[in-house]
């Protein structure tokens, strides 16, 4: 069960990263004439897609370890 939801949710994750990164690079030259620093600053991407992979992550385990925590018949007779 855990296995299925986490990789489930990095599919989703990894998904959703990549298509940010791609979309960064595509808006950089609009963007950079709206802000004074560089669009490609790779240390500031870096660190936001480590923020969002360890974000989505640690939303995605925290309740998948609960529910495999719990046992499957007591919560159908809770139910």
């Amino acid at each position: 069960m855990l296995r299925l939801v986490l990789a489930s949710a990095a599919a989703s994750i990894g998904s959703g990263v990549a298509a940010g990164i791609l979309l960064s690079f595509y808006s950089a030259k609009l963007v950079a004439h709206w802000i004074d620093v560089g669009a490609n600053n790779p240390v500031a991407l870096l660190s936001a897609t480590m923020l969002l992979l360890v974000a989505g992550g640690i939303a995605c385990v925290v309740p998948a370890l609960r529910a495999v925590s719990i046992d499957p018949m007591d919560a159908l007779r809770r139910q």
